[in-house]
């Protein structure tokens, strides 16, 4: 739902991606109200007048629950507005976490997608933390551990990591439990539709009784 991103275009092609974190303690969240958090972040970016961010500083987000968030996309620079060398060589994916949380798998997994998809875009193979050229705590030590290991590679299928399938699923439950399987997903998308209208006809019906009971005028 945010415009187009207004960050600078990159003038050279990056050697890979940065992985962040958020820095501060974040508390988990239930899935809804991810795209909202992401909100916040990029609109404290953009009230930060000093630096004068021209979009969230991130080309990506990265959820608990295994979804990407856009920020400024592919084939922009990175930071405030890129005018570092560290922002201009490096992608930037921050993962919606902080401290010393663990990242789940499903996150480990959509940051492996997101690294694989800016490959497809040109970016070098190089997966650093944020803390590599830069005098910070960030990505936090059970990210970077991952960094450092190597478990950031794409297209890996570690044995305690959920299949694709697991994933799907799990992204797919419905609010009654029961889970659709990829050839349904029209089911599923009728199911929420079916769910939103329901609660939409209750608050009009809230609505209705509030207003016979206001004064008239």
């Amino acid at each position: 739902g945010s415009p187009a991103s207004a960050a600078p275009a990159l003038t050279e092609t990056p050697v890979g991606t940065k992985v962040h974190y958020e820095g501060d303690e974040v508390p988990a969240m239930a899935h809804f109200r991810c795209v909202g958090h992401w909100t916040s972040i990029r609109n404290s970016h953009l009230a930060n007048k000093e630096e004068n961010y021209s979009d969230v500083a991130y080309n990506y987000g990265v959820c608990q629950h295994g979804y990407v968030l856009e920020g400024r996309g592919a084939g922009k620079r990175t930071g405030a507005n890129g005018n570092q060398a560290l922002n201009r060589r490096h992608y930037a994916v921050c993962v919606l976490i902080g401290g010393d949380t663990e990242p789940s798998k499903e996150a480990v997994r959509a940051v492996r997608e997101v690294i694989q998809y800016l490959r497809s875009r040109g970016a070098g193979n190089e997966i650093k933390g944020h803390r590599d050229g830069y005098a910070t705590s960030c990505p936090g030590e059970p990210l970077y551990s991952l960094v450092r290991s190597g478990r950031l590679e794409p297209n890996q299928e570690d044995d305690d990591m959920p299949s694709v399938e697991e994933i799907w699923n799990y992204r797919m439950q419905l609010p009654d439990g029961r889970v659709q399987s990829p050839e349904n997903i029209i089911t599923y998308s009728d199911a929420r539709h079916d769910i939103i209208e329901r609660k939409i006809a209750g608050l009009e019906a809230q609505l209705a009784e509030v207003l016979k009971r206001l004064p008239k005028a």
